[in-house]
């Protein structure tokens, strides 16, 4: 009986051929100048969205009233700083991705009708494969570098794809200037250790009002009893002390036997 492990690496493979096919086929219908002048459009569209976005903010910021330091809302929901940079980025792409796709799409009827059909249908599919190969190392690349070789051996040594995706992996990382992918890698692990830092601040927050709302008259003034020994000021720097901690979850444990449990 075949293992799991080997039934999961064939549907990989299956996956892999799956996107080179479907990656081939729709460049060949669409053709070769078609799908280059796509990937130039979305190319050029978010370099120019990257470097024009910043010098459109302020403009967006005054049509928008959002001043700094504001704390406003769009519907007391989203932070109207947030609203302005999505649609400084937002109206910059989509105005030139709509413009650069007119013009595209005039430039490949013109190809076709010139009689480049053949030639333009093949090189499509020739660039159709190419894409799938860089699309399926770009998926495989957080395995190449966060597994050593013996696991990636260990896990994917009988699929048939695996050997391919490796070798097109390192010659992508080859053209990458070095220490950039280190460098974001460890961007990355900072800003999900801060976010972990204040979803755990503000869950320890949220239990500690429910337990407020639980707690008899008596509990309550001990718990403000504890505050009021608490340097708030550092409380909202640095979150919870461990002494405060502990002597709040005393109080957790001695009203967790009378809180009614909900069905």
């Amino acid at each position: 009986m075949t293992s799991l492990t080997e039934l999961i690496l064939v549907f990989l493979d299956i996956f892999a051929v799956f996107i080179l096919a479907a990656s081939t086929l729709i460049a060949f219908m669409r053709g070769f100048i078609r799908e280059a002048l796509t990937l130039v459009t979305i190319s050029v569209a978010l370099a120019a969205t990257y470097y024009g976005a910043p010098h459109l903010q302020p403009v967006m910021n005054a049509w928008l009233g959002v001043t700094e330091g504001s704390n406003d809302k769009l519907f007391d929901v989203i932070p109207m700083t947030l609203v302005s940079l999505a649609l400084s980025h937002g109206s910059i792409f989509i105005v030139l991705l709509v413009i650069l796709s007119i013009s595209s799409h005039f430039i490949a009827e013109f190809v076709k009708s010139i009689g480049l059909g053949a030639i333009d249908r093949s090189l499509g599919a020739l660039f159709g494969l190419i894409r799938g190969i860089i699309l399926l190392a770009i998926l495989y690349l957080p395995f190449h570098f966060i597994l050593d070789q013996n696991t990636k051996d260990g896990w994917f040594g009988s699929s048939k794809t695996h050997v391919y995706l490796e070798k097109t992996s390192q010659a992508m990382i080859k053209i990458v200037p070095d220490g950039w992918i280190e460098k974001r890698f460890v961007k990355a692990e900072k800003v999900a250790i801060e976010h972990k830092e204040e979803i755990q601040g503000a869950r320890e927050k949220l239990q500690a009002l429910d337990l407020l709302q639980k707690m008899s008259d008596e509990d309550r003034e001990k718990l403000m009893g504890l505050q009021e020994n608490v340097d708030m000021d550092k409380l909202q720097s640095d979150g919870y002390s461990d002494e405060f901690r502990q002597q709040l979850d005393s109080l957790i444990e001695e009203n967790s036997e009378d809180m009614p449990v909900n069905e």
